[in-house]
């Protein structure tokens, strides 16, 4: 039930103390007001404490106008908390002045000896954390009338307890001019720092607000291109359906006249119709490469633990016939298992040895070897063969669209099989590269992030 209530108190009290001047969090202004608020919830608690045993220890040593002032503070405090029709500024004012007065009479009753310079002093400081900082120096100026003030009730002997009428007025100089000093160096340091800090502040807000609108362009340009990537992927499927339909007609019927004017037709229109039709077979095989470039890299569904030797494996399968029709060698070398998607590493290792056994030497039986090793945070996979190699200036460009080595032009191919791996080791999060000299051979390589 108390816990309730005092869980009540306090957001009346932040209510009251945090909301009026709307700041955010991220503000100098914001955590003034929250340590004023802070403050004033346990302010009223404490000094209701420490009332009832001040007043009666007033009454017992006649102090009455002790009392009443005590009282009187302690009015103001609930005044400035509860008080509906204040701004938090004038509540912070009104704050401030009350711990002035209350500081001001405990100097009257207690003299040097009493708490009076101490709160003066603490006093400031907290006016200095919570108020604006135009108001820096009025507070070490208030402290320096207050204790010119004091110095005159010393000097009239003005203080109703004799004890502190008998203070020595140069004594009272020397132990108050420590308080006016460091009131009026706070009051020039503080503001310096919350300046420092409100600057440290505007310029993370500013870099903030830089930061939320590139990610809102970068975000619109990732939309706008995975639209254009869908896009492009669907015209490509389209693409390649609509004009596989007219190349199949033009080798139907090129098959058709071969077959039904054999007899009329001479060698140069039999010419003629191999040129065409071997055309359109290869026209129908780069739209299908073509097709499979622009799905490449595509990485559906969830990783899985592969093993590289069964890939290596199911590939030789898949490619008994050539392995054993080109008299190849495949060798592994301490292939791990990693985790990635199934598909595009598939093709990958595919295309590369595909390759490897394409442009073999004339003559020569191809010698594949297939291995890996651990750098780290990669995994590195190289596919080394005894080929004709590639010559230094097309090492370069030999993972682009439809380029292909100049010792490789008489080899059947698309020059889109290096193009499509770039495309998915790049989509993996890993980079590709060859190494090769003419004659010799070549060594694809290419990482993949654990």
């Amino acid at each position: 039930m108390l816990e309730k209530a005092f869980k009540r108190y306090k957001n009346f009290v932040f209510q009251r103390c945090t909301t009026s001047e709307g700041t955010g969090v991220n503000d100098v202004a914001y955590w003034k007001n929250f340590l004023f608020a802070n403050t004033m919830i346990f302010v009223i608690p404490l000094s209701l404490i420490t009332l009832i045993p001040g007043i009666l220890f007033c009454l017992y040593s006649g102090f009455y106008f002790l009392a009443v002032i005590d009282t009187l503070s302690f009015l103001i405090l609930l005044f400035v908390i509860f008080g509906s029709r204040f701004t938090i500024h004038q509540r912070k004012i009104l704050f401030i002045l009350n711990s002035f007065f209350v500081a001001f009479f405990l100097l009257m009753y207690g003299g040097i000896s009493g708490p009076g310079l101490l709160i003066l002093y603490a006093t400031c400081i907290f006016a200095l954390l919570i108020e604006s900082d135009g108001y820096a120096y009025f507070w070490s100026f208030l402290i320096t009338g207050i204790v010119l003030a004091f110095l005159a009730v010393l000097h009239f002997d003005l203080s109703p307890v004799p004890e502190v009428n008998n203070t020595d007025e140069m004594e009272w100089i020397a132990t108050s001019v420590n308080a006016v000093f460091l009131s009026f160096l706070s009051s020039a340091l503080l503001p310096r720092l919350f300046y420092s800090i409100s600057e440290t502040i505007n310029s993370n807000n500013r870099m903030r607000e830089i930061l939320a609108q590139r990610n809102l362009e970068q975000k619109a340009l990732l939309r706008n291109l995975e639209s254009k990537n869908e896009d492009l992927e669907q015209f490509a499927y389209v693409a390649s359906h609509d004009l596989q339909e007219p190349l199949r007609m033009v080798t139907g019927f090129m098959a058709q006249l071969e077959k039904r004017y054999a007899n009329q037709l001479d060698e140069k229109a039999k010419e003629y119709i191999f040129f065409a039709t071997d055309g359109a077979k290869r026209m129908s095989f780069i739209i299908k490469e073509l097709l499979e470039y622009s799905r490449a890299g595509n990485l559906n569904g969830d990783r899985e633990t592969l093993s590289l030797e069964h890939l290596l494996d199911d590939y030789k399968v898949l490619r008994r016939q050539l392995i054993t029709e080109t008299n190849a060698e495949i060798k592994t070398g301490n292939l791990p298992s990693i985790k990635t998607f199934h598909g595009p590493v598939m093709q990958v290792l595919n295309n590369l040895i595909d390759n490897a056994l394409k442009y073999a030497k004339p003559g020569v039986s191809p010698e594949i070897e297939v291995g890996g090793a651990d750098i780290g945070a990669f995994w590195e996979i190289w596919v080394i063969d005894n080929g004709v190699g590639i010559e230094s200036e097309h090492i370069e460009k030999i993972f682009g669209l439809f380029h292909r080595a100049a010792n490789t032009e008489d080899q059947k191919g698309t020059g889109l099989g290096l193009a499509i791996v770039r495309k998915i080791i790049s989509r993996l999060g890993g980079k590709v590269w060859v190494e090769s000299t003419p004659g010799v051979g070549s060594s694809f390589h290419f990482t993949l992030p654990k």
